[in-house]
């Protein structure tokens, strides 16, 4: 369980070290206007890619292989509006992806963030989905997203047509639990 603590255009290039120098060795291509390697996060061997626009896809690559690994898509958002992927971070085994656009419970861009653990067999299964604590309308909460160990912080980074809001960065910490 997580508990609220408060308050390249369609290529990626990755390349290596090489005496201090940059060497490029692979290039991996993302579909058309999805803005892929808009959102880019990376753990060991694992890259995360997103691409917000379209259907919002994240995509997972083992560092040496220019062949996607697995495709994360949201459960719950209409794909084409929330932004999923806007945003990404992987610590260990469990990667994090925003939805600042999501709109539910007649909130207009609210936003959430799902978190995604890796399990035994490599695969990558949805855990749970955080939405947006504030129960605000155009908060864009998860427009970023970070984590490390155990604490997942999400920036929300309000509209300027939202008299009197203000940005807010939310941290969580998980507690064990689903």
């Amino acid at each position: 369980m997580w508990a609220y603590l408060k308050n390249v255009f369609n290529n990626i290039y990755t390349s290596e070290s090489e005496d201090f120098s940059w060497k490029e060795t692979a290039l991996i291509h993302g579909g058309y206007n999805d803005r892929f390697g808009s959102s880019l996060a990376i753990y060991g061997d694992t890259v995360v890619v997103g691409a917000p626009l379209g259907l919002g896809v994240v995509y997972i690559y083992d560092f040496y292989s220019e062949v996607s690994a697995a495709q994360l898509h949201s459960t719950y958002s209409d794909p084409q509006n929330s932004l999923f992927g806007n945003s990404v971070a992987i610590y260990g085994t469990t990667i994090v992806v925003s939805a600042p656009y999501e709109s539910y419970n007649n909130l207009e861009k609210s936003g959430s963030i799902y978190i995604f653990e890796k399990d035994s067999s490599g695969n990558w299964n949805h855990k749970v989905r955080i939405t947006n604590p504030s129960l605000k309308e155009y908060d864009y909460f998860g427009h970023s997203v970070a984590i490390d160990d155990d604490v997942i912080i999400v920036g929300s980074s309000c509209s300027e047509k939202m008299v009197g809001s203000e940005s807010l960065v939310y941290v969580y910490r998980y507690t064990g639990g689903v």
